[in-house]
């Protein structure tokens, strides 16, 4: 028998009727079983998964960029042949294990991706509310607006999860401050209460939280501004709100104890797990740069991520990779 793959190579150009004819040869027709194909039977998978979940589908809820399983679960039959292409890529060029739902530190399998962002391959950009930034040789997303949250929404496709697993990993400018502005201004969940990321579920006015990602602007553990897991026996870190709890990576660019100069920390990304100092936790608590957490109740909301500064400048945080799977 002829690999359905090798055919579809083979007839990557044809109309859209020939491709979906050349994938008509075997059963699977849905999401897992695209997920855990290999590439050699990947394109037997997609025959299916295309005629029981994409002829009728919407794009209400698409990504906006194409080359996922959920992209393919909600595109029309007009534009299946695209995703087709960019997913028989993906699977080509990249690692089985992430592309097709199976990250190596997540666990398990099953996994749907719903992000990922990778800002350094010049073929992506940003989200169209964040801004990118090219500095030497950085290239990242950053808010459009300093001083306040600017917000994405990465859809799961109406899918239901109980799980949310992934990676971010950003760089610093200027002088960031933590969680400070829980302390000085009262900012909850719903506010502007980090610099940093803020992983959420639910509608606004009613958000539920996921993990947060913040920065301070030095080693120094003297004061609000500083990383809680810098020193644990300060007893300001105790006061952490119940919302975050302990889901949240707290790091600096600046791996020194002097105050952070207006400059991109381009030698030292955050959230990395990388470069903490001898006496933190910063690096070692809830194995970064992976995060894994277990919901408290199953959702189908989207994922909102928040990238956000409380102030209008001398700070910023520079996003460049954001990977997320949920399942």
């Amino acid at each position: 028998m002829f690999k359905h793959s090798s055919l579809l190579a083979f007839c990557f150009f044809c109309p859209f009727w020939a491709q979906v004819f050349l994938l008509r040869q075997t059963s699977a027709g849905n999401c897992a079983d695209l997920q855990n194909a290999t590439s050699e039977d990947t394109a037997a998978h997609i025959r299916d998964y295309l005629e029981n979940n994409v002829a009728n589908s919407s794009l209400d809820n698409r990504l906006g960029r194409p080359g996922n399983c959920i992209d393919l679960q909600n595109a029309t039959s007009e534009v299946a042949a695209a995703h087709i292409r960019n997913y028989l890529e993906n699977v080509a060029n990249s690692s089985l294990n992430n592309r097709l739902g199976r990250p190596q530190n997540c666990g398990g399998t099953d996994w749907v991706i719903v992000a990922d962002l990778n800002i350094n391959d010049t073929s992506q950009t940003c989200p169209k509310a964040w801004q990118l930034i090219t500095a030497g040789n950085l290239r990242g997303c950053r808010t459009l607006e300093p001083g306040s949250c600017s917000s994405v929404v990465f859809h799961t496709g109406g899918l239901t999860y109980s799980q949310v697993c992934g990676r971010i990993t950003a760089v610093q400018y200027g002088g960031p401050d933590a969680f400070s502005a829980l302390f000085r201004d009262g900012q909850g969940l719903e506010g502007n209460y980090l610099d940093g990321i803020s992983l959420t579920y639910g509608r606004h006015g009613s958000r539920m939280h996921i993990w947060s990602f913040t920065i301070t602007s030095s080693l120094s553990s003297s004061t609000r501004s500083s990383c809680p897991c810098i020193d644990s026996t300060r007893p300001w870190s105790e006061v952490i709100p119940s919302f975050i709890g302990n889901n949240y990576y707290c790091d600096t660019g600046n791996p020194t104890l002097a105050t952070a100069k207006n400059q991109y920390y381009t030698d030292n990304p955050v959230w990395d797990g990388l470069g903490c100092s001898a006496n933190s936790t910063c690096c070692t608590a809830n194995n970064p740069p992976w995060f894994h957490t277990e919901l408290t109740v199953p959702t189908s909301d989207p994922v909102e991520a928040r990238l956000c500064t409380n102030a209008k400048r001398n700070e910023n945080v520079v996003v460049t990779r954001l990977e997320m799977y949920v399942k």
